[in-house]
Parts: structure tokens; sequence; C-alpha cells
């Protein structure tokens, strides 16, 4: 270090911290590995070019904030980490800040009152474009972290990547759908075996290591047998291994926490373990499905999948910002990628959650500003949402009347596309608040029928002066069928060559026609505090 790669950075923790008091360093040297994911997935490159990240010319700076031996990240680490990442050599002159700033951390229930996020926002206004991880918290109402809760940081959520499936599983008559964990061996053809449960203890069910490193099987235990077991108290991943060191052929997982109904199984990163047979999870209601066919036939053929391109990942956080009241996360990314790890030279893993997702827009933003560099991060931003795909579901399947797309509190703008993002001649953001882009209204109180206008502002790209139609629509049928909301803009705009125009989005609302919203309705609901 620094490599032509990661060309500079700073460790400002050191090795043991919280175990004991911050010693900085300037080598930022990642013991842990996640930043090493996190790098790789923005714009890592094998030497023999078969694996690339998503901006692979990119320079690396690598700013060390967390724990490597802990999940804990330091409040005072972080803010020095804004600073130096705004003026790495010290001298005063901010013209050699970075490009994007990806922070792949968060705290859930994002607060206005955070030092972090006040500092990303100073940050943005002095030109970097910021991406932060929206959380991990799963389809709770106002769980979305900060710091991405912050109007200029660009939230993001997690999406499947393009090759996961929903797996069924069929046991006894009973169907449920199963999520295969990336870190798991894949389902190279049909698992057929006899289910079983281990009720001996809670140690037993849970199939974790306990603490002198012993499996709860004994070897061989469960030879040739899908092994169901119940989340907790360990990593998923160890939970397979133990399965495999049983003789298991597959190994699957019960969420230990309700969800919403139709929702899909949890993911889980890699914790640990040869998980080197299927690991498969379910919902908690389709783990007590099984569990009521325990000794039946267990069968998984994977020709029946079912593909989940263009649909939410359960755990990733729900919006919209507590404090703001507005819609967060702004987009999702694919969060699942098999990247580098750390200390192996060229191994790689799985790692994935948000923070998985959120280097995939860094990388984005990153290509958009090697094309067009006079971009602000507004703009960037803008551009990202406005390209992005917004027929994205919740539940697995293409969409429909019974699998409804998802809310804007849980996919902002849509999920990431690039490509369109690039190829853009136009743009649109919220002209009143342009680092924020999306329109967010609030939440007003209300009585009979008022009126909210928003101030759009179109930014023509082109060299030519352009005149837009503008039309209205709805994002769900059973909105537009209430009546509560009508939605008017003018007809047209007409923007000058490489500039700018404004109109106004009128928003009507009935107030005595809304539907009652419950911020309970979700499993956990509205839960911190």
């Amino acid at each position: 270090f620094p490599t032509e790669k990661v060309v500079g950075g700073f460790d400002f923790v050191g090795e043991d911290w919280p175990n004991s008091p911050e010693k900085p360093d300037p080598d930022p040297i990642d013991f842990e590995g996640h930043g090493t994911h996190v790098a790789d997935i923005v714009g890592g490159s094998s030497a023999d070019g078969t694996h690339v990240g998503v901006a692979p010319g990119v320079s690396l700076w690598a700013v060390k904030v967390c724990s490597a031996v802990s999940t804990s990240c330091s409040g005072l680490a972080l803010l020095q980490a804004v600073d130096f990442s705004l003026d790495p050599d010290g001298d005063g002159d901010l013209s050699d800040r970075v490009d994007v700033m990806n922070l792949s951390l968060g705290s859930s229930y994002g607060q206005r009152e955070d030092d972090l996020s006040a500092a990303l926002a100073h940050a943005v206004d002095l030109g970097v474009v910021v991406v932060a991880s929206a959380g991990n918290g799963a389809n709770r109402q106002y769980i979305v972290g900060s710091p991405s809760t912050e109007p200029k940081v660009i939230s993001v959520a997690q999406t499947q990547v393009p090759s996961s499936k929903l797996y069924l599983i069929e046991a006894g008559g009973v169907t449920v759908g199963g999520s295969l964990q990336a870190w798991s061996a894949p389902l190279a053809g049909v698992v057929s075996g006899e289910l079983a449960y281990d009720t001996a203890s809670a140690g037993t069910r849970r199939g974790c290591t306990d603490a002198a490193g012993t499996s709860p099987f004994a070897a061989g235990s469960h030879t040739g047998q899908v092994l169901l077991l119940d989340r907790g108290t360990c990593a998923v991943s160890v939970k397979v291994a133990n399965a495999k060191t049983a003789g298991a052929i597959a190994a699957i997982v019960a969420n230990n926490a309700a969800q919403g109904p139709g929702e899909l199984p949890p993911d889980f990163s890699y914790g640990g373990g040869d998980a080197s047979i299927p690991g498969l999870t379910v919902t908690l209601v389709d783990g007590t499905s099984l569990k009521s066919v325990v000794g039946a036939t267990a069968g998984i053929d994977p020709a029946s999948a079912v593909s989940l391109v263009r649909n939410m990942v359960s755990s990733s956080s729900r919006g919209p910002s507590s404090s703001y009241q507005a819609i967060k996360p702004d987009l999702g990314a694919p969060g699942a990628s098999v990247s580098a790890e750390a200390g192996t030279g060229d191994g790689e893993t799985a790692f994935g959650g948000t923070s998985g997702a959120a280097p995939m827009v860094a990388g984005a933003a990153a290509l958009l500003l090697q094309a067009y560099p006079a971009l602000q991060p507004h703009e960037v931003k803008a551009r990202l949402m406005n390209a992005a795909e917004t027929n994205i579901t919740t539940y697995a399947g293409p969409p429909s009347a019974s699998n409804p797309l998802a809310p804007l509190s849980r996919i902002g703008g849509g999920e990431l596309r690039v490509d369109r993002s690039h190829a853009l001649t136009t743009a649109l953001w919220d002209a009143s608040d342009p680092a924020a882009v999306s329109l967010s209204l609030g939440v007003p109180r209300m009585t009979g029928t008022q009126v909210l206008r928003k101030r759009v502002l179109v930014r023509n790209y082109s060299n030519a002066a352009r005149t837009y139609s503008i039309a209205t629509s709805f994002r769900s049928a059973a909105d537009q069928a209430s009546g509560a909301v009508t939605v008017s803009a003018p007809a047209s705009i007409s923007v000058p060559a490489n500039g700018n125009a404004t109109f106004i989005l009128s928003v009507s609302v009935n107030a005595a026609a809304l539907p009652n919203w419950q911020a309970t309705g979700i499993s956990g609901g509205f839960n911190g505090g």
C-alpha cells in the first residue's frame, strides 16, 4: 500500500478498537473483509480480466472507520474520514477531493440529528456524490437508516441479483418457497431425502456450534437427510456447515421473525463455516408448515424454481425517512455479489445486503462522472433515479394483481440501470430542493380538500431546443380508484438547448377519501421508540 488500484487512504481506528483506544495509522489494511468486498464491487478487477467491478477504471481510496474485531464503527473516525476524503493531503485545497464516497453502514430509524449525515451533506455541497446503504431492517416503516436518510445522500435498497430464484420445497403434500443462499452450494440437480427436525434441545433445533466450537450434531447423525433448522443465535452459514458435518444433503433454515403475507424468505451474509451443501431459508410460516410433515420425503427440483429478477430482497429496509417524512430509499440495486475476500490473494466469496447494493450505485456514479465530468452531485443522482427500472415487485414473480409493485417507500425511483442513465438527454428534479431529487410532499395534516404543489425542473442536455409532453399516472391502481388524489400538470413544456425550465405539479388531496394507514400494519411495525 498504496498500489496502482488503491492509491491512498488512512486507518482512523487501528486493529484492536474497540477493545483498546483508537490507534490511527496510515495503512488501512482490511483484516475484517467488509471493506474489501465493497471496494471490489465498486471497481475491482482480476488479473485475467474474468472478474470486474462496476467501474473497473476507478482509483480507490481506502478509509478505515470500522473495527477489525467487531461490527462497530467509530463515530469520531467517520467524521475524520469525511474530512480526509475532502482533503486527502491536508493542505486546505479541496481540489483533490474524492469524486464519490460509499458508506456501506448505517443506523436504523435514521434521524435528522445525526452528525455524520450533516458532514456528508456538506460533502455533497462541496461536489462529492455520496452513496449509503439503506439498511437491512426489512419491511418496517421508517426503519431506513442514517446517513442514507439525509436528503442529499443517495440511499440504496437491495434487489435480487438476476440469477436469484425461489426454489419450491415439497414434502408430505406441503409446498413452500425457499431462498438458496449465495454462499452455499448450488442446486445442481434434484435433492431428495427425509425431512428431519432435531428437537432434542434448542441447540439442535438451531444447529449452532457451542462455545467450545463443537457441533450440536454427531457426525453422520443426519446422513442423507434434508435438515430443517431454526434461525437464531449464530450465523445461518454456520448452521448449514454443521448440517453438512452431520451428513445432511441440504439444510433449510426457518425464519424466527414474522413477515408480511407473501414476502420472500430472508437472505443472509456469510458468517463462517464450510457451507458446501445447499442452504435455503424459508419464512416463519412456511417453516411451521414443514415442521408438520417431518419424516416425509422432501424434494427440491431446480427445474421448478421461480425467477426473482426485478424483485425486492425481503431484508432491505423500508422508508420513508422518519425525520424528514420523505421518500427513502432513493434507488435499489442487486446486492448479493461474489466479490474479493480479504487475505486470500485472489479468492472470492459471496457478500450481500444493502452493503453490497450501495457500491453498485457508487460504481455507476463513477461511470457517469467519467462520461460527464461536469455533472453536479444532484445531477448524477437525478440521472440514476430518472432512468431506474420502476417495475420492481415485492413478492416472487412478475407484476400482477396478486403481486403488486413495490411501494416507493421500499424501492424509491426503481432499480439501477446505469446504461439508461448514461444515455439520458433529459433529467428532472425538485426545483426547490435539487439535492433531494424526489418530489416528497411530507405528511401534512389535512381536512377537506387541499392542494399541494411542487415546482419541477426539467434539464435538457441536448444541443437542440425541445418540447416535452407531460402525462400523469398512478403507480397503484387502488390509489387511482380511491379518488383521494388528483394530479395535474401542464400538457407540455418547452426547454432550450442545454438549458432548464420548470413547471408546477399540483396534487389535490381529498382527506376524507384517504385510506387509513396503520404504522403497525406490518409485522414488527414502527418499533423504533
